[in-house]
């Protein structure tokens, strides 16, 4: 059998084991995802339309970044005591009504306000669907759904990057006005992300059972909640009931903070870099997004397979150390189809890594510190991100966008070899001193 049968056979398998409300997970994620993506292709080229300079448009999508980073703790307190179903079904249309606000809003202040509100309520879906997809998956089938779940962010890019463009400057022409264009364009992104609160309400709370657990592998020993009046806020608020493995934390969460640096400096920023250094169309930068988000699906459907043949660990270290170099192909070749390519490279392989850095986060500590070590991971880089972000704006309107983009390649570098150095070095030192 060749190789995309017999990964169309794997994840046929894995999809059979996957339980409704996994399903209904990930349906409302497809939505929320076509939404989410056809509003960030254009947010930042709007903004651009509208007379933002690059350092004010820095200043504007941080603020995206510090919604999430200030909510993450308290939804993450609130999710660990509700049901998914309520939270997912209830963010769906604030999320929805922040990307109008966003569509509508002229002045600085009413923008601000609306784009940290979109990253406050989009949070809720990053937040939830690490422990609902442990919580919802068994062994067998876990890396699967999470693979799966990673590759829906990015795939429904393919729809939503792709269409994006093309809606615009089709209903700008049909208009004679971009700015109803693009208006129209992030109010139909806010029209899909409110059709997700139909397959999220259909989700049923529940409390995995003891058979479940056990199918998942994950001691019933560890949900149960302990008591104790001498515990830490962290371990009240989120039930824990072990103790802090504090050296796992950081090893984990210092290379994501590095990850995120990186990421602030670059990402928000190549759809201006496509239209101000090479003149391309939003249908271009559509059509070229779309393709690397499709490369990007493939990927993390392919993320698995790496993992069963290299080990999650040497996996997540050579996807990232390999994309590193095309970061600076992006930042200096000056030849478009150059960068092009090299952008596709890097989409498909830093993201490949993307579901196999968090199963693996996640089976590093207890079920019952899953909640924390999903949010503490999603607040540390959503603040690295907040704050890189809002520095490469002003950067990249004095000096241009080489410098920041240098940057993000020395930031994923050190991240990588963090990672190495934490999860695979002292396994090479012992082997060599065995």
């Amino acid at each position: 059998m060749n190789p995309l049968g017999k990964l169309y056979g794997e994840y046929r398998g894995a999809l059979r084991l996957f339980n409704r409300e996994a399903r209904l997970f990930l349906a409302g994620t497809f939505l929320v995802g076509v939404g989410s993506n056809l509003i960030s292709l254009l947010f930042s080229l709007f903004l651009k339309r509208l007379g933002y300079t690059e350092a004010a448009i820095g200043q504007v999508l941080s603020l995206s970044a510090l919604g999430s980073v200030i909510v993450a703790a308290p939804i993450s307190f609130i999710a660990a005591r509700l049901p998914s179903n309520r939270l997912l079904t209830a963010a769906a249309p604030l999320a929805a009504a922040a990307a109008v606000a966003q569509a509508f809003a002229t002045g600085e202040w009413g923008m601000a306000a609306a784009t940290f509100c979109s990253g406050a309520f989009g949070m809720v879906f990053t937040v939830i669907y690490g422990p609902f997809c442990m919580r919802n998956s068994g062994a067998k089938e876990r890396i699967h759904l999470f693979a799966i779940y990673n590759a829906l962010s990015f795939g429904t890019g393919v729809v939503g990057s792709l269409v994006a463009g093309l809606i615009k400057d089709s209903l700008s022409a049909l208009s004679g006005s971009e700015f109803f264009g693009y208006r129209a364009t992030i109010l139909i992104g806010a029209a899909f992300i409110l059709a997700a609160m139909r397959p999220f309400s259909r989700i049923r709370p529940r409390e995995a059972s003891s058979t479940e657990l056990a199918r998942a592998d994950i001691p019933a020993r560890a949900c149960m909640p302990t008591s104790g009046s001498n515990r830490g806020f962290l371990v009240r608020a989120f039930r824990i009931g072990g103790r802090l493995d504090a050296d796992t934390y950081v090893r984990v969460l210092l290379p994501s903070l590095l990850s995120g640096l990186g990421a602030g400096l670059m990402i928000p920023y190549l759809n201006l870099y496509f239209k101000k250094g090479y003149g391309m169309s939003d249908s271009a930068i559509g059509a070229v997004v779309a393709v690397g988000q499709v490369l990007t699906f493939l990927g993390l459907a392919a993320s698995p397979t790496f993992a069963r043949r290299l080990g999650r660990r040497w996996s997540i270290v050579l996807t990232q150390a390999i994309s590193t170099p095309l970061i600076i192909v992006i930042a200096y070749a000056g030849s478009l189809p150059l960068v092009i390519l090299a952008y596709l490279g890097r989409q498909s392989l830093m993201n490949l890594s993307g579901p196999l850095q968090d199963n693996f986060a996640l089976e590093l500590v207890p079920p019952d510190q899953q909640n924390l070590m999903t949010v503490l991971k999603n607040i540390l880089w959503s603040l690295a991100w907040t704050i890189s972000a809002w520095l490469a704006g002003a950067w990249i309107y004095a000096r241009g966008f080489v410098p920041p983009f240098t940057a993000t390649a020395i930031l994923y570098a050190s991240s990588t070899t963090l990672f190495w150095l934490f999860f695979l070095w002292p396994e090479r030192k012992a082997k060599r001193y065995a």
